[in-house]
């Protein structure tokens, strides 16, 4: 009995240490214009990053964590913290994961093998070239999570045709999977249905900034730059593994035989493609007046209704931690703002930009993706933009700066700075498959983040401020 307390007290060494600092913190004296309970925010805030970062119990039993001490500390009463928790987008996240799982029941992997053999033929260059543009593009709608699921088969079987025509290759093969890996996350910030970050961040500019963001008006500010990222990628790709001019033999006859008669598209699989049309269809036209969450369980409901999905079905393959951990990231977010504690750091940057003279020119654009690609290298994108997210938009209050240019940073700055397998769903799910090394992600993270660095930049400072004047 007292061996498994020792153990388990070791175990949790973290959680207990960041419970720690958090109640030193609520119960310090307040100074300044920061109020008692926006100490108590940032209690919490300190707290939950701890815990995301050592992870001592489960990500979304910090959820849980957020929720009581919100309650103990007197942020609110508890109808007005569990309140605070539910939000169109929550549903939105839960109604998206929905409709991912009717997606991956279909066993669109090998579909998606006989589509690249079409396209690329033996070629290496291009078949790398058509994962990372494929990933990316189905990534941007549907989720990287799903698609990552789904393209991981397919990768994998390109690892398996590679040996066979070239044997030990010192790690060449893992182009493939690297390939899947960061092409869904790149394109993850395509369009709001693409990751719960951007639902996030819509959330915050709603109740934050006044500002109503569209799906297809999302589309119009953030795409531009998803096309932009995956040729580079496939660069950077290139530059690193250095695949040379072998080719992929025998590619199409093993791809014929993998995949059978799969290759034609069933009454089922019709019905599903055609409703997530109408889903994608609904919210670039009636999101702004329904709301996306709506939306999503439209399209959840017709799956159900037509026998594509059942009750079963989203029961066991649904991870419900996620919309749970987000809605608590969400609701502390909000409770940054509504208790002045992101005004008050957002007031300290301004004074730290001042004092080192830095206006709204370049070098502010650069400092603010700087912080989101570090913040996001550390967190993870959704936790990142979840605690960054009212702090950027007070910054762009204090400084005069457009909150919707201000947004865009933080999203595409925390997205694209995937260091290590944790840094995004999609490097999670591939690292499982044991077949990329932790260092793969480091080599390949970083020469991608130098060179996102400059293109978020270059959005920033020319193309979001001139959409920004048209919405």
């Amino acid at each position: 009995m007292f061996k498994y307390l020792l153990y388990q007290i070791e175990y949790r060494r973290w959680f207990f240490f960041a419970t720690l600092l958090a109640l030193i913190i609520h119960f310090l004296p307040a100074s300044g214009s920061l109020s008692a309970q926006g100490k108590s925010v940032l209690a919490i805030v300190a707290m939950t990053m701890i815990l995301v970062i050592f992870e001592p119990v489960a990500l979304p039993v910090i959820s849980f964590v957020i929720l009581v001490l919100e309650i103990l500390f007197g942020l609110g009463s508890p109808a007005q913290v569990v309140q605070s928790f539910m939000s169109d987008s929550v549903v939105f996240i839960a109604g998206s994961l929905m409709l991912a799982v009717a997606m991956v029941k279909q066993q669109l992997d090998k579909r998606m093998l006989f589509f690249i053999v079409r396209l690329t033929g033996s070629s290496v260059h291009l078949t790398i070239f058509g994962v990372v543009v494929l990933t990316g593009l189905m990534a941007s709608v549907m989720g990287e999570h799903s698609v990552a699921a789904i393209m991981l088969p397919v990768a994998m079987i390109l690892v398996r045709i590679w040996r066979e025509n070239h044997g030990e290759d010192g790690g060449v093969h893992s182009v493939f999977l690297v390939s899947v890996a960061f092409g869904a996350a790149v394109a993850a910030i395509g369009t709001p249905s693409a990751g719960a970050r951007n639902a996030i961040m819509l959330k915050y500019w709603d109740q934050l900034s006044g500002l109503q963001l569209g799906y297809l008006e999302w589309v119009v500010v953030m795409y531009p730059l998803v096309l932009v990222q995956l040729p580079l990628l496939y660069l950077v790709l290139a530059r690193i593994y250095q695949p040379g001019s072998a080719g992929l033999f025998n590619f199409a006859s093993f791809v014929r035989r993998e995949v059978g008669e799969r290759r034609r598209f069933s009454v089922e699989d019709w019905i599903t493609v055609g409703i997530m049309v109408i889903t994608v269809v609904l919210w670039m036209t009636v999101s702004k007046s329904i709301g996306l969450g709506p939306v999503a369980l439209i399209g959840v409901l017709l799956c159900i209704l037509t026998g594509v999905l059942n009750w079963e079905d989203v029961t066991q393959d649904v991870n419900w931690g996620v919309p749970i951990l987000y809605a608590s990231v969400i609701s502390l977010g909000l409770w940054m703002d509504s208790t002045g504690a992101a005004a008050w750091l957002a007031e300290g940057f301004q004074a730290a930009l001042n004092w080192l003279e830095i206006g709204q020119g370049l070098p502010f654009i650069f400092l603010l993706v700087l912080i989101s690609m570090l913040t996001g290298a550390i967190l993870s994108s959704g936790p990142a933009i979840a605690l960054l997210g009212p702090v950027f938009l007070h910054q762009a209050q204090a400084s005069g700066a457009n909150p919707l240019v201000l947004g865009m940073i933080l999203v595409a700055g925390a997205s694209y700075a995937n260091f290590t397998p944790v840094s995004s769903p999609a490097c999670t799910i591939v690292y499982g498959s044991g077949m990329v090394r932790r260092d793969e992600y480091f080599r390949v993270g970083l020469r991608l983040a130098a060179v996102s660095l400059v293109v978020i930049v270059v959005f920033a400072r020319f193309y979001w401020p001139f959409v920004a004047r048209w919405l």
